[in-house]
């Protein structure tokens, strides 16, 4: 037996009942499955959020699938670099250097951003 309120248990209206009614919703949202796609793929410009570009972290809303999955994708620049590096690249949005992944190909290395929580707010440290 669930115990939790139910917005029908307070009158009609009431304070009691929309504040029931809206952490309801607010819990089917937050338990809902979501998929993000984390790309380093540049987007076309007309699709990118205001005041970013294709140098720093952004992503796209959510998008609610067929399914009811929710899914977004996530754009984490990134640059190849010659060895020896002599410069890292940088966000163009924060200044925070790039971060040398593991990928290394001849005598390049991957450098990608590492600020993303500082772009999109519900992305973790």
């Amino acid at each position: 037996m669930n115990s939790s309120p139910k917005p029908g248990d307070f009158p009609i209206g009431s304070l009691e009942s929309r504040a029931v009614a809206r952490m309801r919703a607010e819990h089917m949202r937050a338990t809902r499955k979501r998929i993000e796609i984390v790309s380093n793929v540049q987007r076309p410009h007309y699709a990118l959020p205001p005041g970013t570009n294709n140098s720093m972290p952004h992503a796209s809303p959510w998008q609610e699938m067929k399914d009811g999955v929710l899914m977004r994708i996530i754009y984490r620049p990134g640059e190849w670099r010659r060895v020896p590096v002599e410069s890292v690249p940088v966000c163009s949005g924060c200044g925070t250097p790039f971060r040398q992944a593991e990928r290394q190909v001849s005598d390049s290395v991957w450098f990608e951003a590492d600020c993303m929580a500082k772009h999109i707010s519900d992305v973790p440290n």
